[in-house]
């Protein structure tokens, strides 16, 4: 949505190691718009600790 919103395209995307994020779609959109992906360690919660607690306030506010 905020590519085609905003007509924004990011340089990187970082995630954790989830299935969603690691997928071959997901994968093959990101190569198409040259979107450089790289990925917390596993199971290393503090490599994404702004995140996670981001998501944990999102998640109680909906």
């Amino acid at each position: 949505r905020v590519i085609r919103s905003h007509e924004v395209v990011p340089q990187f995307v970082h995630a954790d190691n989830g299935h969603p994020m690691r997928g071959v779609t997901l994968g093959v959109f990101l190569d198409s718009l040259q979107v450089t992906r790289s990925y917390s360690r596993p199971r290393v919660s503090n490599d994404n600790a702004f995140i996670e607690s981001w998501n944990k306030t999102l998640k109680y506010a909906v």
